[in-house]
């Protein structure tokens, strides 16, 4: 894993409620605030890697590591996601 994409989601798990995942509107947004970030620097990512990261290393439940997971595809695919 490349070591800015860890340090993005270290800093996105410290953020965000790990009870709840991203279904708060303000951890919602934190994490497109992620994604923007990567692609911005231009850090590679594969949404599956950083599911996995989440549901181990990062603590979170799997369904929430999917929901994420999902996100980082349709940034990946180019596809625009509506803040809450």
């Amino acid at each position: 894993m490349d070591a800015n994409l860890e340090s993005e989601l270290k800093q996105f798990v410290g953020l965000i409620n790990k009870m709840t995942g991203i279904t708060n509107s303000f951890d919602y947004n934190h994490c497109i605030d992620m994604f923007q970030r990567l692609i911005s620097d231009n850090v590679p990512f594969d949404p599956e890697e950083i599911r996995v990261w989440l549901a181990t290393k990062g603590e979170l439940l799997p369904e929430d590591a999917n929901a994420v997971k999902n996100m980082a595809q349709k940034f990946r695919d180019g596809k625009r996601v509506k803040r809450r």
